[in-house]
């Protein structure tokens, strides 16, 4: 008995050509004989696949009915587009302004006030760095109105080590350029560099980020225009935390405690804290309201934590209003 193939079909060979296999010599079908049958059925099971086998000719058993790829031009090649990413910004500029007032009404006296303009400049050189500078100009609302620009703060920043999808190490380089009265003519401040290192943490419900650094100061004297010690070394840790609760609305928290130490290695410990509420408009403007304190580590005794997310006395409640360009 011989074996009858139907082959009046299309097929597909290797997922990539289209055979017309009924363009073959014979249009019907070819008949292996009985003593080839088996390495026939292997073959053509290995290499095709789109048609049946059968004992008779009378059926024609096609995996897929249909028809559209009689229209089907032999060579057509498939085209892939690509939809390709918006390009990143290398260069930003953030410009923001934050009305400020402390929580404390003195007696007899205005209560302290005042605005800073920021200005915070970014460039990304390319995947492993970025650079950044940042400088602000204060404007007291009360007393003699004073206004003053603070020192410049420059920024070198290394892409750390991916420790995970959500976890990368952070490090960076800073100088601060002295400009502002204070650093120049009380303090006479020549320079400062600051050197990084952290983690952060960026997640669907949580941004975290911590970073302990040490710097170090430079200035002409050991002592001030008033006569006190200048602080030569400090370390800081500092916490940062983030919480979307909507696409557009979040709360944020920093924290931070550090340790100075003058020229006549005397110690003192400080903290500050700082809670907002922030609001997206849009991917550029943004609006902020919170809270921060900051001063002391430690009371006056020397021992006694002075450390408080609240102190009327020293507590400062904030507004502002963040664009970037």
């Amino acid at each position: 008995m011989d074996l009858k193939i139907n082959l009046n079909s299309r097929a597909t060979f290797l997922g990539t050509t289209v055979f017309n296999l009924a363009s073959l010599k014979s249009k019907s079908c070819y008949i292996v004989s009985k003593k080839y049958t088996p390495l026939a059925i292997v073959i053509f099971f290995s290499s095709f696949s789109g048609f049946a086998f059968s004992s008779e000719t009378t059926s024609v058993l096609p995996v897929s009915t249909s028809q559209t790829l009689t229209a089907a031009v032999l060579n057509t090649t498939t085209t892939t587009l690509k939809t390709e990413k918006p390009k990143e910004k290398s260069f930003s500029l953030s410009t923001s302004i934050e009305y400020s007032q402390k929580v404390e009404v003195p007696i007899n006296a205005e209560r302290d006030r005042g605005t800073d303009l920021s200005l915070a400049a970014s460039y990304k050189i390319n995947n492993l760095y970025s650079a950044s500078a940042k400088t602000a100009l204060t404007q007291d609302l009360t007393g003699p109105k004073n206004s003053a620009f603070s020192d410049i703060s420059l920024g070198f920043s290394v892409k750390g080590i991916e420790i995970n999808k959500k976890t990368l190490t952070t490090h960076s380089v800073s100088a601060l350029v002295p400009i502002s009265t204070n650093s120049l003519e009380r303090d006479r401040l020549r320079t400062s560099i600051g050197l990084s290192n952290g983690i952060s943490y960026t997640g669907d419900r949580l941004i975290s980020k911590y970073k302990l650094s040490l710097s170090k100061n430079f200035h002409e004297f050991s002592q001030n225009a008033d006569g006190l010690f200048l602080t030569e070394y400090r370390i800081t840790n500092s916490v940062e935390l983030a919480v979307p609760v909507t696409e557009k609305f979040s709360i944020s928290a920093t924290g931070l405690y550090r340790a100075s130490f003058t020229y006549d290695k005397d110690a003192k410990y400080g903290f500050g804290i700082d809670a907002d509420l922030n609001y997206d408009f849009t991917e550029k403007l943004s609006v902020n309201l919170g809270a921060s304190n900051e001063g002391n580590a430690l009371k006056s005794n020397g021992t006694d934590s002075n450390i408080n997310i609240y102190n009327e006395a020293s507590s400062v409640f904030r507004a502002g209003i963040t664009y970037v360009y």
